[in-house]
């Protein structure tokens, strides 16, 4: 559910929208509010359009500029609120015109190690490590003002390590009785027991039950608190699986804005089932392919496939498209091939989805586990980089030619080649180690037109009544104009 439905709701359940004379001028003033934040609200079709940055704030950039590194990557490192609003300009000048920050609460002082945000100590302050409640409210006001769309990471399945389990310390939930007794998750519980999977205890964190009238209620709550306060305009939802569904129906509705939850289990139904319980989820079945279709170089037809079945994905359109995160090992540690990865940046823009893009792959990062692939951004926002470059371009066709409003239609697929087409632009790729020609047969464009490669702006031209072409390696090309 939106912003706008739950305050028009409020506004005709509770208020009379005719003003007379001599009513009093602040109920005038409530409804107007009301009225102007009902037009804040994005809806999941407006986020379609949109394209993501993804960012830890704790790692992004400090108040003031410097090149020194962070001694310690299980640690706080400095990054900032403040920090984030004084470099949106590399952000929006790359193209994107969404972010999506970590979680903003106070953590659990475990060592240090809750720079990441997910170990929630007080869901109801901001952690002072980046900045204040102000701050966040002046980064949030200064991305609106640039189109910029700010999406939060939120996190209710657990709270941080605590010692001795001494709850009194967690705000809202200082008792026993909120959480799940203890016991282990396992991987194959995923496959075979998910009341385990939603009772027990992720990374050994105190699991909140949500069954239970009072978390329930603070829970919907507080993420209610959470957005109106600081104007969200989505959210990123951490462990989905973990948490029962009908929970994530109320808090979903509760929030009032876009969601996009998190289920990094390899398995295409046991995620895309999730979509019944929000707007979106992260697509980790198709990061999951990508890998082995181009990190591994496995045979591409599989991709074809990937494809075929994702075409009966109800919601497709609104997945996240991702390549890097900060809970994967990076593209280029897996596979140092620059070559493979921009073939797996195209891929995640062009297929079904909304493409978010992990801050450092513009920049070539290959950071490994974790924390290792949370790597600091100060001192290497190089905006000359060819990967930031590459992306630039890449989110500059996107958005003229708006291929994300036409389906996928499959072009020609081998081992080691795969295109496909949405509306006029054709897109191609390849695993192979160098780059390849082919004879592409299945393509959008009649016989005598000019397309062009935008990714090299080489011409080709359409030949003959059988319509083919030579497409060169990982780029997509446009039709360009009539001969």
């Amino acid at each position: 559910m939106c912003i706008r439905d739950r305050y028009q709701r409020r506004v005709h359940g509770g208020i009379d929208i005719k003003v007379n004379q001599d009513q009093d001028m602040t109920k005038t003033l409530l409804i107007l509010s009301a009225i102007l934040y009902i037009s804040l609200c994005k809806t999941k079709e407006e986020w379609k359009s949109r394209v993501i940055y993804q960012l830890l704030t704790d790692r992004f950039a400090k108040d003031t500029p410097t090149n020194e590194g962070c001694q310690d990557l299980r640690s706080y490192c400095g990054g900032t609120f403040q920090g984030i609003m004084k470099n949106l300009d590399y952000i929006q000048e790359m193209g994107f015109n969404a972010i999506w920050i970590s979680p903003v609460v106070e953590n659990v002082d475990d060592n240090y190690m809750g720079y990441h945000g997910y170990h929630a100590k007080n869901f109801y302050k901001i952690n002072p490590k980046f900045g204040t409640e102000e701050d966040l409210k002046a980064l949030v006001d200064d991305c609106h003002k640039r189109d910029v769309w700010v999406m939060v990471d939120v996190v209710t399945n657990h709270i941080g390590p605590l010692k001795e389990h001494n709850y009194s310390q967690i705000f809202p939930f200082n008792k026993p009785e909120y959480y799940h007794n203890s016991c282990e998750i396992k991987q194959e519980d995923y496959l075979y027991n998910q009341q385990i999977v939603e009772d027990c205890w992720l990374h050994d964190l105190p699991d909140l039950n949500q069954s239970h009238p009072f978390v329930r209620e603070q829970l919907n709550q507080w993420i209610r608190w959470l957005v109106d306060t600081f104007k969200f305009d989505g959210i990123r939802i951490s462990s989905i699986p973990n948490v029962p569904k009908d929970f994530w129906v109320e808090f979903v509705q509760s929030a009032g804005v876009f969601s996009i939850g998190e289920n990094s289990v390899d398995i295409e139904n046991y995620v895309y089932d999730y979509l019944d319980s929000m707007d979106s989820v992260l697509n980790y079945p198709g990061y999951n392919q990508v890998v082995r279709s181009f990190n591994e170089q496995g045979s591409l037809l599989d991709l074809e496939q990937y494809l075929k079945r994702l075409e009966t994905v109800p919601k497709k359109e609104f997945l996240g498209s991702f390549l890097d995160n900060h809970d994967n090992k990076r593209f280029l540690n897996v596979n140092p091939s620059f070559y493979l990865l921009r073939n797996a940046i195209v891929f995640t823009f062009a297929q079904y989805g909304i493409p978010i893009i992990y801050s450092g792959t513009e920049q070539g990062f290959r950071g490994g586990d974790d924390p290792f692939n949370r790597e600091v951004m100060w001192g290497r926002m190089f905006k000359e980089s060819d990967v930031y470059q590459y992306i630039k371009n890449i989110i500059r066709v996107r958005q003229e030619f708006q291929w994300d409003n036409y389906p996928i239609q499959l072009g020609n697929f081998s081992k080691s080649f795969a295109s496909f087409f949405r509306g006029k632009v054709l897109f191609a790729f390849t695993n192979a180690p160098l780059p390849i020609f082919k004879v592409v047969q299945n393509q959008p464009f009649a016989e005598g037109e000019v397309i062009c490669n935008i990714l090299t702006l080489s011409l080709i031209h359409i030949s003959e009544p059988t319509r083919q072409a030579e497409i060169s390696y990982a780029v997509f090309c446009l039709k360009k104009k009539k001969t």
